[in-house]
């Protein structure tokens, strides 16, 4: 796993203040210093795209803040991709702080350890519905 978070590292630093191992490319709202050095405000936060070192994958996750009630997690495959696995999550959950980011990551996490066996017998490209559910939401 140290090589797989060696490998994340170089999309920049690893995001403080949780025990998982992330690497956010956008901000979130309680990431103060940051939204200072960019000039932005913290509901300004309502996008996150990660990258997320679990169980010996690197997983590309994207969260994106909607009004609408079009909450839901899918899950794409990309076969003969190093990192090919990915997440998009629609929440109506706005701004996005570290403790929502967290929340989602329980989430899948739970759901990688249920399908674990059922992700690596895949062989072509293949997006999954997961949830219509908010997860986002406690």
């Amino acid at each position: 796993m140290s090589k797989l978070i060696e490998e994340l590292k170089v999309y920049g630093k690893l995001l403080s203040h949780t025990d998982f191992k992330v690497v956010t490319l956008h901000p979130l709202a309680d990431e103060t210093e940051i939204l200072d050095r960019l000039d932005m405000q913290p509901n300004e936060c309502t996008s996150c795209d990660f990258y997320w070192v679990f169980k010996n994958e690197m997983f590309f996750v994207s969260i994106m803040s909607e009004n609408q009630e079009n909450s839901l997690v899918t899950y794409f495959f990309k076969p003969n991709v190093e990192h090919g696995h990915s997440f998009y999550v629609v929440t109506q959950i706005s701004p996005l702080y570290t403790s929502t980011l967290e929340t989602v990551l329980k989430y899948l996490s739970n759901w990688i350890i249920d399908n674990h066996k059922r992700l690596r017998k895949r062989h072509r490209a293949e997006k999954v519905r997961i949830t219509n559910k908010d997860i986002c939401k406690r």
